[in-house]
């Protein structure tokens, strides 16, 4: 065996467990979905609407860059990661002052925020997927700060 046989399977290992920490998420998604289907805020659903569309793409690029082993794309998904956390600060902010204005309504429009909170998690994920599979396909982990790489400790 060699060095990178064992990053692919220790890999593998870790991306099945962000995947499946993915699938609770969005279950949870699903779920709180089914509650504010009768809310009447419009903006906020295609505010998370796009939200997940972004976390969505976010996945299959990771995904992507997984199957092709393509360090490059999987740099590019933490680029995304950006925007789908700015996206969350400006939904986050709007809800906030959106249940300020109705207190009564606090517990029902309490799911716009677990389900915002919870993209953005997911997208987290995804990141975290993209840099293992910088690492199986380089060596090479991925510094925060400057979306760089260094070599893996031995």
């Amino acid at each position: 065996p060699m060095a990178s046989d064992l990053r692919n399977v220790i890999g593998a290992i870790k991306l099945a467990g962000g995947i499946e920490r993915i699938g609770d998420l969005a279950k949870n998604i699903a779920r709180r979905s089914l509650a504010v289907v009768d809310e009447d805020n419009r903006t906020f659903l295609r505010g998370i609407e796009r939200m997940g569309q972004a976390v969505s793409r976010m996945l299959q690029v990771a995904l992507d860059a997984y199957a092709r082993r393509d360090p490059v794309t999987a740099l590019g998904v933490l680029d995304q990661d950006d925007d789908i956390d700015s996206h969350y600060n400006g939904l986050l902010r709007s809800m906030l002052v959106y249940m300020a204005e109705a207190p009564e309504q606090l517990d029902a429009r309490a799911n716009f925020l677990f389900i915002v909170k919870n993209l953005e998690r997911i997208g987290d994920h995804c990141t975290n997927i993209a840099k293992v599979v910088h690492f199986i396909a380089t060596g090479r982990q991925v510094v925060e700060a400057d979306s760089q790489s260094e070599p893996a400790p031995d």
